[in-house]
């Protein structure tokens, strides 16, 4: 898995599983947590659609967290305030990177069911789309 793909299992894994994943993670490697969980805000930017102008919609309350795994970074950043994912995620980031422990293999499976769930979300509304001709 490339280090995108990680990153969205961990975004979009249950809280449970991450968790227990992040426990398996510990069982083999010592964790040093570097920064502890805190609270900020990010600028949240989106595109407009029509002339494609970025633009900056408002602030975005995030978690931040980074730890140190066997002597293997681990960083991550979750929406609102949620210290316990945050640590979580940064302990399976720290894992994804050092290999071993099936940390791969379990957050394939993660990414597949989110990717599986998304497509089965875009075929429950695809009956609703709507195509628009342009008129000149």
């Amino acid at each position: 898995m490339n280090p995108q793909e990680v990153q969205e299992a961990i975004a979009h894994a249950p809280t449970g599983r991450l968790k227990e994943l992040a426990d398996r993670c510990l069982l083999d490697a010592e964790a040093e947590v570097v920064s502890r969980p805190r609270q900020a805000l990010v600028m949240a930017r989106v595109k407009e659609t029509v002339d494609g102008e970025v633009f900056n919609l408002g602030e975005v309350l995030v978690t931040g967290c980074e730890v140190s795994l066997g002597g293997e970074p681990g960083w991550a950043m979750v929406l609102d305030h949620d210290p316990e994912r945050a640590l979580c995620a940064a302990v399976v980031d720290a894992a994804s990177r050092r290999g071993g422990d099936g940390v791969q293999a379990e957050l394939e499976g993660l990414l597949a069911e989110a990717r599986g769930a998304r497509k089965a979300r875009w075929a429950g509304v695809q009956p609703t789309r709507v195509s628009f001709e342009e008129m000149s």
